[in-house]
């Protein structure tokens, strides 16, 4: 029996299962073990992981994963700031959004549709 090594595709798939039933405590369990396991995050890892924190309502953990994304060196993309900016929303955090909306452009991130439907 030939053993898989676990790579970040493997964790971006569990992630984003964790996303879509709610899970967002698993989500964050696995992405703290992720170092542990000798795997380098990417942008998808964090993605999924702040996108299921939004989707409960869990801002401050979805604000929490998008600044240790940064921390880790993993950039940013669109996504990201459209999963931050809609937790804020979902959370009720308006000035955080707006916040993490200047962000984005300081940082040059092109906003999408998405973006800007967020922010009005």
């Amino acid at each position: 029996i030939r053993s898989v090594e676990v790579n970040v595709f493997h964790v971006n798939a569990v992630l984003s299962a964790c996303k879509r039933n709610g899970q967002w405590q698993m989500s964050l369990d696995l992405l703290h073990r992720v170092p542990a396991m000798q795997i380098s995050p990417d942008t998808v890892t964090y993605n999924n992981a702040i996108s299921a924190c939004g989707g409960a309502k869990r801002w401050q953990l979805a604000v929490a994963s998008f600044a240790s994304m940064a921390a880790a060196g993993v950039r940013a993309d669109t996504i990201s700031f459209n999963s931050v900016i809609d937790a804020c929303i979902k959370g009720q955090h308006w000035e955080h959004a707006i916040d993490v909306f200047a962000q984005m452009q300081d940082l040059k991130v092109a906003p999408s549709e998405i973006t800007y439907s967020a922010a009005i």
